[in-house]
Formats: structure tokens, sequence, C-alpha cells
């Protein structure tokens, strides 16, 4: 009431009033949208990253008389230095680090001697704090017989994954009588086995990356798909996206998006595998080139923690990739250790 009174009696105090109380409005709209753009620009900068790794977005367009696709083609991720190290006569020796440089401690490698009557002498060891090992070679010589490390993946699950050789050559035989050295480094992607992929391109196997295949089955060309449930029509696009959600890092510290355009063939049941996808949890989807999503569901492995989360989504799903198991002793040096990861797409 005394505020009224005054702003009647006085149109000075009147004017100073409403000045004062427009300042407040302005201040408060200005505020508010400073308060949105940093949302904004908040949110931007959760997409383009992942902690501490950006993301890098990767695209391909796939015709429809390829059926695979090597994610990141030739790329290998940053072999780090190691120690130098002499042989010693009966043993062979060496680190195991990951990409970043660090040394990777519990790595499981064990060696096997040539065949002596239909048996084999084996022998192990495991990594130390320091990432080194040695290994007593078995009468004679010997070879490796598995080399690898059991990691997360992604979803609180673990894997075990092969090592690679830090100089790309992982020897055949090891002689007792001069020793040798070998030095083994853990890649979340990359070409395992040159040789391999020259025959099969789509084996799992032949690459660190991890790998999984879709299948659908496709309408007869010419004719209405619509009149085909659940199937899709010949000559059309679908569109496979990989969103990271967690990775394993690797030396260059980068995390990768795919988005895959995969043209769908002329044929009765269609097939695509995509191969070398650095390991990790990712959320994937799959939907047509109008936009509308397809439906996903896990054929391989059933009742299995790997693979996607839900097993059937109209939508899109978490997935993790396949081991063959979590037993660094299954694995072999300079392999993958992939199992089956079957998804099929169709139309809801």
């Amino acid at each position: 009431m005394i505020k009224a009174d005054l702003l009647q009696r006085n149109p000075m105090n009147r004017n100073l009033f409403f000045v004062s109380e427009r300042r407040k409005i302005m201040f408060k709209i200005r505020y508010f949208f400073m308060l949105l753009l940093t949302v904004i620009l908040s949110a931007f900068s959760c997409a383009a990253q992942i902690g501490d790794a950006p993301i890098e977005a990767i695209s391909f367009q796939i015709d429809d008389r390829t059926d695979y696709v090597n994610v990141m083609k030739n790329e290998l991720p940053v072999i780090p230095a190691f120690p130098a190290l002499s042989k010693k006569a009966g043993y062979v020796r060496g680190y195991v680090k990951n990409t970043l440089g660090e040394p990777i401690v519990g790595a499981k490698l064990g060696l096997k001697s040539a065949r002596i009557y239909d048996a084999y002498i084996a022998a192990s060891a495991e990594t130390d704090t320091k990432g080194f090992y040695e290994i007593k070679i078995p009468t004679g010589g010997a070879k490796f017989d598995y080399a690898g490390l059991t990691r997360d993946i992604g979803r609180s699950e673990k894997a075990a994954v092969g090592l690679h050789p830090a100089d790309g050559d992982l020897s055949e035989s090891y002689a007792a009588a001069s020793g040798g050295v070998e030095n083994f480094v853990a890649l979340p992607y990359g070409i395992a086995d040159a040789n391999g992929i020259n025959q099969n391109p789509k084996y799992r196997g032949n690459y660190y990356g991890g790998s999984f295949v879709i299948r659908y089955f496709i309408a007869p060309p010419g004719q209405n798909p619509n009149d085909f449930p659940r199937m899709l029509a010949a000559g059309s696009e679908i569109i496979i996206t990989l969103i990271p959600i967690k990775v394993v890092t690797d030396g260059k510290k980068i995390a990768r998006a795919f988005e895959i355009r995969k043209k769908v063939e002329v044929s009765s049941l269609g097939e695509f595998y995509i191969c070398n996808v650095p390991i990790g949890e990712y959320e994937v989807a799959v939907k047509q080139a109008n936009g509308k999503a397809l439906r996903l569901k896990q054929k391989n492995p059933t009742n299995s923690v790997f693979g996607i989360k839900p097993q059937e989504t109209k939508t899109s799903a978490s997935l993790i990739f396949n081991p063959i198991s979590t037993d660094a002793k299954t694995t072999t040096a300079s392999r993958g250790n992939w199992a089956d990861l079957e998804i099929t797409v169709e139309r809801p």
C-alpha cells in the first residue's frame, strides 16, 4: 500500500519503479538463455566424446554384391616401445603392454614342444607387475601354444583375447640352445592374420576387433514387399549404426561411431558380416532408408550374456561381442578369439 501510494503521488517514482522492474526481467531473460546455452553446449560435448576420448564418425556405402565390411580397414593401433632385452639360452621372454604403453599384469603365455610320441611337452608363464614373462623352453625347441589375456569388453563382462606380436612376426619355433625374445601388445582392433583374410575376409578369427553378422529374408524381386511380412525389399537400403557406449582405448585415444549403408541383394536370404569393430560396448540399430526401424533379434548365441540386450527389440540395443571363452589359455597368439554372433533383422 505504501509503495502504491508513493507511485501515485510522484510520477517520477513510478517511472523509476518500472525501469527497475524491466531491468530485473531482462536480467532474468539473459540468465535463462545463458543457462540454456550452457546446457546445449554440454549436451554437444557429451555427444562428441566418451570420457576423454573424442568420437570419430566413419561411414560406408556397401553395394548389393558385397557381403562384409572391415570397418577399420588396414589401420593398426599404436604399437608401444619396449625395453631392450637380450636372448637368454633356454628361455623365451619378453613384455606385454597395452596400446598406451602400460604393462599388462596376468597375461597368460604358453609354449609347447614338437610332437614326441603323440604327446607334447608344455611350459607356461604369467606376466608380472612390469608386464614381464619368462618361459623355460621345453626339450629341444617349442612354439607358442597360446598368448592372451582376459579383459573387460563392456556391460561388466569379460572376454579372453589373443595378443599381437609387437614386431608383427611370430616365430614358428624357438630353439632352447639360443632362446628367444617376443614382446606382445593387446590390440582392441586390427588384422590378426593377413593371409587368412586373403582366403576368407569374413572370418572373425582373422581380426582382433569384434565381429557379428546380420541376416534377413528378402521378398521376391518385382513384387510388393508388403505382401511378404517381415521381409526386406530387394534393392532397398538398410542403415546399420554403431554408437560407442564404452570402448577399449587405443593409443590414439579415439572412439569410433559407424554408419553402414547396405544395399539389399536380389536373393531369398541375405547376410552381411561386420568385422574388426574396436572392442567395446555399442548401441546398435538397423533401419530402412525411410527411417523406419527394423526389428533386431539375436539368433546365436541364445540365452547368453553376450550379444545384444535386449535380445529382441523394435528399436536399438546394447551390443558386446561374443568371445570363444573367458579363459586366456584358450587364445591363440596372433589371432582373434571371437565366436559367432548372429542377429536377424526384419520389418516389424
